[in-house]
């Protein structure tokens, strides 16, 4: 064999060396590609499955009206730049009647003057305790009144009517749906629709999520389901159980919202 033929069959080769050695590393690089590619569309997959449950929970589950989310509350007050109050309440709660009655009158009045915003959470475990779902019915009746924009007048009306705890052998008798419905005409409800609204039983599901919500929000704040819980700019206050100068006088040195 020439010179000139084994150079040409050495170089031929090398050349054939090389490409498969850059096979097998193009071959390697798609091994490790592959796990990649199946874990970020495993990743995509599942955000866009949790995120289209997410929307399909709340679409479900109808909300009284300004209401964004179950977890948002009831809004009162459209001030920016203020303090706000989250108020976890349950209208079956003797102590929560006690704290609208020192408190609610002066709130109401920051709330009017542009001071204050307020979501209302509403909770539904208390008449439990007593083997009654009032909790939840006047929770729903609220948000019906919500639609009409009487919110704060049907909520001052449920705490005016807050049926007594049983005692003894006594039996709980809370309100009747006739009766939620009776309150909202005094509150200034067209109460022909009220009616409607609350015999359909239209937030009842709306009430229990709410509650939900509220107590995963407790768990976390108080490490307990309490009501009334009272977060002032996100932070557990009581406050509250001071006179309403002092109440109305802490809320303002907390500054505004974040």
């Amino acid at each position: 064999m020439s010179s000139k033929t084994a150079d040409k069959s050495d170089a031929r080769r090398a050349l054939r060396e090389k490409r498969i050695k850059q096979q097998k590393r193009q071959d390697a690089l798609r091994k490790l590609r592959a796990p990649l590619i199946v874990v970020v569309v495993i990743a995509v997959v599942v955000g866009v499955f949790v995120a289209v449950n997410t929307s399909r929970s709340n679409s479900a589950t109808a909300l009284p009206a300004g209401v964004p989310t179950v977890a948002a509350g009831i809004p009162e007050g459209a001030a920016t730049g203020v303090p706000h109050l989250d108020i976890y309440e349950d209208f079956a709660c003797p102590i929560c009647k006690q704290v609208e009655a020192a408190q609610n009158t002066g709130l109401e009045q920051m709330v009017d003057a542009g001071k204050l915003t307020i979501s209302y959470h509403l909770m539904t475990f208390v008449s439990q305790n007593f083997g009654s779902d009032y909790s939840a019915r006047a929770a729903a009746a609220a948000g019906c009144a919500q639609d009409q924009g009487k919110y704060r007048a049907y909520h001052d009306a449920l705490f005016a009517h807050q049926p007594p705890e049983p005692t003894g052998s006594g039996a709980y008798q809370p309100p009747s749906n006739a009766d939620l419905i009776g309150f909202a005409g005094p509150a200034g409800l067209d109460q022909a629709a009220f009616g409607t609204c609350v015999n359909k039983g239209t937030y009842l599901k709306f009430a229990t999520k709410a509650n939900d919500a509220g107590q995963s929000v407790m768990l976390k704040k108080t490490g307990q389901v309490a009501t009334p819980m009272i977060l002032l700019n996100g932070n557990v206050t009581r406050d509250y159980s001071g006179t309403p100068e002092a109440f109305q006088a802490a809320i303002t040195a907390a500054g505004p919202a974040k």
